[in-house]
């Protein structure tokens, strides 16, 4: 029981991180900083597991260049290689996945993504958008330590503004998952409890924003981004306890509109309702 309370309270725990001596900057998770600011800070050749690359993509307004995936914790590859359209990339995840049965060891599930965006000329990179979703299940005879949990991070690094390089400005951000904050008990439902739930998450970092409070002016035109996903699912003796991603969508929304991300929420839906996920 004390080892699965302290990976949790790694995956969940919050600490106050001074980047850039700004106190409005937070990590919620020392375990998902640490991964995640490793894809941004030391070259692939020494990334933790397995790295796979997939090369560069150009989209609309915007191109993603060096898009590359590792994972402490699996062989993977976990998110596979993404799909272009527009000025967003999108994944369809087959194997990433956590799953513990019978009170076996907990299962823990980490991948991260590593790349650069930088803006066509006369272009800028006002915010980034991630939305994610997936399903759960924990079911049996058990406590609150059975459950399912997703947790996630998105680390940006700023390196050129109106395409001037600058000295590296890093911001951070913790995805926002629904229901219950990414974390499902058995104790939360009704015996058995619940099979094939869907869960959401989503997050936005807003670089004007970023730069205006560090007083730096004009638009952010060359990033680099790092993201950390972590799943977990732990079990007792007579319960199962399984969690999966399903998609995985970025997009740069265009700086005169946010349109894009409605019709992102109905590509989200259609891709749901076509894997079956209510």
């Amino acid at each position: 029981m004390r080892e699965i309370n302290l990976v949790m309270t790694h995956l969940l725990g919050e600490v106050v991180c001074p980047i850039h001596q700004s106190p409005s900057f937070r990590c919620r998770s020392v375990l998902l900083a640490a991964v995640a600011w490793a894809a941004v800070a030391v070259p692939t050749s020494v990334l933790a597991g397995p790295v796979f690359e997939y090369g560069d993509f150009f989209g609309d307004n915007v191109n993603f260049l060096n898009v590359r995936e590792s994972s402490g914790t699996d062989e993977g590859p976990l998110y596979g290689a993404p799909t272009l359209a527009g000025d967003g990339l999108s994944w369809n995840p087959v194997a990433f996945n956590a799953f513990s049965s019978g009170g076996g060891a907990p299962d823990l599930t980490d991948g991260t993504l590593a790349f650069t965006i930088e803006a066509h000329p006369g272009g800028a990179i006002p915010q980034v958008f991630f939305e994610e979703s997936g399903d759960y299940t924990v079911a049996g005879v058990g406590t609150s330590s059975t459950l399912a949990s997703v947790a996630g991070r998105v680390f940006v690094t700023i390196i050129e503004v109106d395409g001037m390089a600058i000295a590296p400005l890093t911001t951070n951000e913790a995805f926002s998952h629904s229901p219950t904050n990414g974390l499902f008990r058995l104790t939360d439902y009704p015996f058995p409890g619940v099979i094939g739930a869907e869960w959401q998450g989503s997050v936005t970092i807003n670089l004007d924003q970023v730069l205006a409070a560090e007083n730096i002016s004009g638009s952010a035109t060359r990033v680099l981004i790092s993201l950390d996903n972590s799943l977990l699912a732990v079990s007792e003796a007579d319960s199962t306890a399984f969690i999966a991603k399903k998609t995985f969508i970025h997009v740069v929304p265009e700086p005169t509109s946010l349109l894009l991300l409605a019709p992102l929420a109905g590509c989200m839906a259609l891709r749901r309702r076509s894997m079956g996920l209510s």
